[in-house]
């Protein structure tokens, strides 16, 4: 949401442009951090546990790729991502459309028996119980 946002500022300031329409996939507002101090740790220091509480079909291709250049490499970028998504953040109202904004959220699903895992979730990232 943050590069998005960035962009269109960017094509208002030097060329004018305005988006007809903005789609936004599932992300809190570019003000709005995506991960909790405590998953920002954890992503800092254990990134292999935050990846498999985020997204433990993710988490585990990691941990099986883990030790080998090419697994490494992808572990860096997804920490790379998650760092500058915590890191850089828009100033509430540093840019606002003047288009429709359209946000798409998928809706929750907790599969049996990974209740604990969703409030783990809930922990590293920057979002409620209930969310």
């Amino acid at each position: 949401a943050l590069v998005m946002v960035l962009i269109a500022a960017r094509l208002r300031k030097e060329l004018d442009l305005e988006p007809v329409a903005v789609y936004v996939l599932d992300r809190p507002p570019p003000d709005v951090p995506l991960l909790s101090e405590e998953g920002y740790r954890m992503l800092l220091h254990d990134p292999y546990r935050f990846f498999s509480i985020f997204s433990p079909s993710l988490g585990d291709k990691l941990n099986k790729s883990k030790g080998s250049a090419m697994g490494d490499g992808i572990m860096a970028k997804w920490v790379h991502g998650f760092r500058s998504s915590f890191e850089h953040r828009a100033a509430p109202g540093q840019h606002t459309f003047r288009c429709p904004l359209t946000v798409i959220v998928a809706k929750q699903f907790i599969p049996e028996g990974f209740d604990s895992l969703y409030h783990e979730r809930c922990n590293i990232m920057s979002m409620q119980d209930s969310s």
